[in-house]
């Protein structure tokens, strides 16, 4: 019986780390990060936003580095190569364009997350 429980035990954990979840949503107690559930030629949405400055440029896929083209950044800019941030850095979310606002959503934001976002 103890063999069958370890069996069972382990096909639970295996298939829920291969699973695909929604994001925030967690399969037999193992959260599944949200960042790493999508496709590779689509934008991930990470569960934790502070996700986007932990990342290197090289580490974002094409369409995730298309999406912040739109909105100011290129990889020496993301890189810190060139002091200077993108202008959308400290623009409000109803000051971004229409391009803007939705490249933004694309990765993620929202209004509230947009405007009040602080990462550590």
């Amino acid at each position: 019986m103890k063999r069958f429980a370890i069996r069972l035990l382990t096909a639970s954990f295996v298939a829920a780390a291969f699973s695909v979840a929604a994001p925030g949503f967690e399969t037999a107690g193992l959260a599944i990060p949200a960042a790493h559930a999508q496709q590779d030629d689509q934008a991930r949405i990470p569960g934790d936003l502070c996700y986007w400055d932990r990342v290197a440029w090289s580490e974002m896929n094409e369409q995730e580095q298309e999406l912040w083209t739109v909105l100011g950044w290129d990889q020496q800019r993301w890189e810190g190569d060139i002091p200077d941030y993108s202008e959308t850095e400290d623009t409000e979310w109803e000051d971004l364009t229409g391009e803007e606002r939705q490249a933004a959503a694309q990765l993620g934001y929202d209004e509230g997350a947009w405007n009040t976002l602080t990462c550590d």
